[in-house]
């Protein structure tokens, strides 16, 4: 997602805990978010992909999918 210079992101782990989405604001981790299941996962930054686009974010062409 792109605002004027601004960048923001999601990417899906696998960690000792099982999924986790990780928000990133100018490639930098700022926030996590546990996930039972992938679908959970996308949902979950489907969700927060929505409300920037709401807010007047930009899709970037790579915003397709959690983990790019």
């Amino acid at each position: 997602m792109r605002n004027g210079d601004r960048s923001f992101g999601a990417e899906l782990v696998r960690n000792h805990r099982g999924l986790e989405v990780r928000f990133l604001s100018n490639g930098h981790w700022f926030a996590s978010q546990s996930a039972g299941s992938r679908e959970v996962a996308n949902l979950c930054a489907s969700t927060v992909r929505d409300d920037l686009i709401a807010d007047g974010w930009l899709k970037a062409s790579s915003d397709d999918a959690v983990g790019r």
